[in-house]
Formats: C-alpha cells, structure tokens, sequence
C-alpha cells in the first residue's frame, strides 16, 4: 500500500477530541501535503465548514457529548458533494452500520497508522473527483441532447415545409395531352431530395416532360423546384 504523493493543497477538516489522535492524523497529513483545520466539537465543525472551503472531512464518532451521527446526516444531506472520513473504535456496530448507510467515503478504526489514514484520504478524493466529472459529463450530455433535439425539430419543420410547397407545384395526374397519358406516384424518402416533374404542351403537335432532381434537402431545395417551374 502506497502512500500519496507529496504535493496536495486540498484542505481537510478535523473534528476530533482525543489529543493522541489528533496529533497523529495532523502530522501525517500535513506530511503528505495536505491543509489541515482541527476543531474539537460538532457546532464548531458546522460553523467553519459554513464560512470556510473544505474538500474532506475527517469525523471521529467518539467525540464526547455529542452525536457525530447527527452531524453526519447534516454533513450528508446538506453538502452532498463533500467527502466523509469517519474514525472511531468506541462505536457500536449499529453506529458504523448507520454511517456507512449515508455513503461516506471511507471507515477506519482505531488504532491507525499514518500510511493507512493518507491512503483513505487520496484515495476518497480521487472518488469524489471521478464523481463530480462524471456528473459535469452528464449535464454536458444533457445540455447537447436538448440541443440536439432543438435541430431535429428545425429539420423536420424545414422537411415539412418544403414537401407542402413540393406538393402543391406537381401537376394532375393521371392527365391526358394529345395521345399521351401522364401520371406520377410519390413515394416518401427518409429525406426530402426536392424531385419535381412537370409535363405540359408547347404546340399543336409537341408537349415536353422533365423530371428534376436538386440536390438538398427541406424548404431550400423547394424554392429551387418553385424557380425550376417558374421557369417551364
């Protein structure tokens, strides 16, 4: 087991009243690098922790005349990305149970070693940092699907409306000119390609018939075909 590189600058928050303890946890941390607050009981934890920027907290579940429980759920809920430590080797197995259940980080008993405490440490950090990136991920995704879904429903809107104005330009069918039956049957495409046929009789004698095919799709390629009859 490995300890962390040197080097941190995260700030970690002590909450611990036995005098051993916290010269041990303070030493090594301060070891690896990391900025280390110590305070000694729950109201002042939830004091600095409101006025002040933490990355971790270190909580020990046997400080006296408290319940570190309830400031773990406080811890929890009301600052759900800020990683939880929990230290103790009075509490019962109902205690550890419960502070598992609110999903902190890590649960070391004591007595520890300074190896063991700066591996908890990174190692929680590093989750929380996988945690909170995937999470911008995720907004990110969300914000390009909706994006996404605003320009299908322009494109679709644009399909729309150059089919109509397609519609509306083709010629009768069946319609007869001369000795000639002409008909025409549209056929849907995934995407509209702006095709066009016209026929229609320039003599006593003559009729012309052309299909157009435009290269593009929705309204664009329509007003080509609208230009295209025009012209005919």
């Amino acid at each position: 087991m490995g300890a962390p590189l040197i080097g941190h600058c995260e700030h970690l928050l002590i909450v611990n009243d036995d005098p051993e303890s916290q010269e041990l946890i303070v030493n090594c941390l301060q070891t690896g690098g990391y900025e280390t607050t110590l305070v000694s009981d729950i109201p002042a934890a939830l004091t600095y922790i409101q006025k002040n920027h933490v990355d971790l907290v270190i909580l020990d579940l046997g400080i006296e005349d408290s319940d570190p429980l309830k400031m773990l759920k406080e811890l929890c809920s009301t600052y759900s990305d800020l990683p939880v430590i929990v230290l103790s080797h009075r509490s019962t197995a109902e205690q550890t149970a419960e502070a598992l259940q609110l999903n902190v980080m890590d649960y070391l008993r004591k007595p520890f070693n300074p190896e063991m405490v700066l591996f908890s440490v990174c190692n929680s950090l590093k989750r929380m940092n996988l945690m909170l990136e995937n999470r911008k991920y995720r907004d990110r995704l969300k914000v390009a699907n909706r994006e996404l879904q605003r320009r299908l429903e322009e494109v679709q809107a644009d399909q729309q409306a150059g089919k109509l104005v397609q519609q509306r330009m083709l010629p009768v069918s069946p319609y007869r000119l001369m000795n000639y039956k002409f008909s025409h049957r549209i056929i849907p495409a995934d995407y509209l390609s702006g095709d066009y046929v016209e026929y229609h009789q320039v003599s006593d004698n003559k009729l012309v018939f052309f299909l157009v095919d435009v290269t593009g799709h929705g309204a664009s390629s329509a007003f080509v075909t609208v230009m295209m009859n025009q012209l005919s």
